[in-house]
């Protein structure tokens, strides 16, 4: 490329730059919704508590926590000999067992989500 392209490039570069867009363009998000128009009205609020709830349906929160449960109560007995229930049997519960730390981990998400709509339903209290 001899000098003179590389001149004429070079003084295009600066040109198109000097009559580019002088204000940055804002684009809103499609994939989120704004905090403010969330909790509008009573049907909002209910459907926002719905879906808080919504985390705990998909945990299997019907079964499985309420099995973990009996089985530390000796209420029922696993015919498994796995090492998580033999933690439940023992009353090992720690948060490092993979099985609980994911229904604890849903359930603060759970109370979270509960305490964000409590907020915007009644703010300041």
């Amino acid at each position: 490329m001899n000098t003179k392209n590389k001149t004429l490039l070079f003084l295009l570069l600066i040109s198109s730059s000097l009559f580019s867009c002088k204000k940055y363009l804002e684009v809103s998000p499609y994939d989120t919704i704004p905090d403010e128009t969330t909790i509008y009205d009573r049907s909002s609020a209910e459907a926002a508590v719905r879906g808080a709830y919504r985390g705990l349906a998909s945990l299997n929160y019907g079964s499985g926590f309420q099995n973990t449960i009996l089985q530390s109560g000796g209420d029922i007995k696993s015919l498994n000999n796995a090492q998580t229930d033999l933690n439940v049997i023992n009353y090992d519960l720690r948060s490092d067992i993979a099985f609980l730390s994911t229904y604890w981990g849903n359930f603060y998400n759970t109370i979270n989500r509960a305490n964000h709509i409590i907020e915007k339903v009644f703010p300041g209290n």
